[in-house]
């Protein structure tokens, strides 16, 4: 985490433990479902808005190769967690004020 003062730009904080406790070698991490097969996994509904591949620790404490995925449905963003081996749901949240907002027209 980096903190910036507003006023000037200067670092004025910064913490890497996070980094440091979690970072390892990981080998093999290709999925064997491409992004299209992980797309039909979530709810025909749900507009996909981003996604992209990352590991997350599942409920059993595996660490796990996922495609993340936000999506809009019904005025709220979720992020969707689909296992890119087995298609798997691991997880899904619904975002508090989730950013960036999605549905805005610019002009």
């Amino acid at each position: 985490m980096l903190e910036v003062a507003l006023d000037d730009g200067d670092v004025i904080g910064f913490k890497g433990s996070n980094y440091f406790a979690n970072h390892r070698e990981r080998h093999d991490l290709s999925p064997d479902l491409t992004l299209e097969e992980a797309l039909d996994e979530i709810h025909p509904n749900v507009q996909s808005r981003e996604e992209h591949l990352a590991v997350i620790e599942n409920q059993s404490g595996e660490e796990v190769l996922v495609y993340e995925i936000y999506g809009t449905m019904n005025n709220d963003t979720y992020r969707v967690y689909i296992n890119a081996n087995n298609g798997f749901e691991e997880d899904v949240k619904r975002m508090q004020a989730a950013e960036p907002v999605y549905d805005v027209d610019v002009m």
